[in-house]
């Protein structure tokens, strides 16, 4: 039992840590812009200007994290379907 309680805390501190290190922070709405900003040659600030605005179309005015999560793995979704239909 503490075994396995030590793997997943493992776990979790190696994830924390490597999404961290790639993303600089914590918060999945960077990270949605942070991604598309590092695709295209659109600044990081516009990105995080038509996130805002989708959830403000919405009807989200303040995101919550697991808005922003959500939104985040409906992009890494999407990414992932169009870079296999390039293939």
């Amino acid at each position: 039992m503490i075994k396995t309680a030590v793997i997943f805390i493992g776990i979790a501190i190696f994830a924390s840590s490597a999404t961290f290190g790639r993303y600089g922070n914590f918060n999945p709405c960077d990270w949605t812009a942070q991604d598309h900003a590092g695709s295209t040659a659109i600044p990081k600030i516009v990105w995080a200007g038509r996130l805002k605005a989708k959830f403000l179309l919405e009807g989200i005015a303040q995101p919550s994290y697991s808005d922003c999560m959500l939104a985040w793995w409906e992009n890494r979704a999407e990414d992932a379907v169009e870079k296999a239909g390039t293939r």
